[in-house]
């Protein structure tokens, strides 16, 4: 049985690099080009369980260029990271609204509303990998890449971007280190596309200031995105990810399904379009959505409090 379901914040905070994105309002030149070569990328997060259940996300389109990546919805909201500025920009021309937030105090949201919602602090899932996690670096060419690509756990070969079926592409299979558990996150990267040096290492300190962590409790990923494609990154010289894959399980380390991000279409550019990176004249100022989400909750816990008679969280 497959489900067509929005997947762009009900079912996970995003993606592996790639779901969340955005910064404050732009000027018209980047800060620094830690992107000098301009690229698009079409990426789509898949979530399979194993009870045949299939969730598609919308596919987003990312684009990267100066400080700045920008992710554009299907929606016509786009969300603006400026890596050196540090502060994501969410844009949404349909409300006529906008909102900035920095990297720290988007993590600390987050980890506010986890406690809320788990009950629990934010901490790593069971079973994530230890810092010494080696990656087994597996070479794939030609009709043996896009053989395991297709394979029946998979969308099929008409899904994968040109770069995938590239005699390029390289696999990677991470396991952790000395460990005898069968789960492997598994990621295909193109080294047509690059990361240099100072994008990935502000890749890196993004993801890690603003995206770590997981909710308590529950599946989780066997492997913590943040540090797989860190490590990813760097082995691969800054190849660009087209397809990752990590198996999710349950706290008693039952894999319960896997979830996917596959790039559609992959392309570099000649100039970044910079206006992308701009708020649109006319927009209002608001406070960054999860701010809201925030105050409605910690209102929703002191009345429980107080029907309880306990003093609020």
């Amino acid at each position: 049985m497959k489900r067509q379901q929005n997947t762009s914040g009900a079912r996970r905070g995003a993606p592996a690099l790639l779901l969340l994105l955005f910064g404050a309002p732009a000027g018209a030149q980047p800060a620094a080009e830690l992107f000098p070569q301009p690229m698009v990328v079409e990426h789509q997060l898949i979530e399979r369980e194993n009870d045949g259940n299939v969730f598609y996300g919308e596919p987003v389109r990312d684009t990267y260029g100066g400080s700045w990546i920008v992710s554009e919805r299907p929606d016509g909201s786009r969300l603006v990271i400026d890596l050196v500025r540090r502060e994501m920009t969410e844009i949404r021309p349909a409300e006529g609204t906008y909102s900035t937030i920095g990297f720290g105090r988007f993590a600390e949201l987050r980890a506010r509303i986890s406690r809320l919602v788990e009950g629990a602090p934010r901490v790593a899932p069971k079973g994530s990998p230890k810092s010494d996690a080696e990656l087994e670096l597996v070479e794939l060419k030609g009709a043996e890449a896009r053989a395991a690509l297709s394979r029946p756990s998979r969308t099929g070969p008409e899904a994968l971007p040109a770069a995938s079926q590239a005699e390029a592409v390289r696999r990677f299979e991470v396991r952790e280190k000395g460990s005898t558990r069968q789960a492997a996150a598994e990621v295909w990267v193109d080294p047509r596309l690059r990361f240099g040096e100072a994008a990935q290492a502000a890749l890196a300190a993004f993801e890690a200031d603003a995206l770590a962590g997981g909710p308590a409790g529950g599946a989780a990923p066997s492997f913590d995105p943040v540090r797989l494609m860190a490590d990813v990154r760097r082995q691969s010289a800054g190849a660009l990810p087209v397809l990752t894959v990590i198996p999710v399980l349950r706290e008693d380390g039952e894999k319960v399904g896997e979830s996917e991000d596959r790039v559609l279409s992959a392309s570099p550019l000649e100039a970044f379009p910079a206006e992308l990176a701009r708020v649109p004249e006319g927009l209002v100022r608001t406070s960054h959505p999860l701010e809201s989400i925030l105050a409605a909750l910690e209102a929703e816990a002191a009345i429980d409090a107080a029907l309880a008679g306990k003093a609020s969280p």
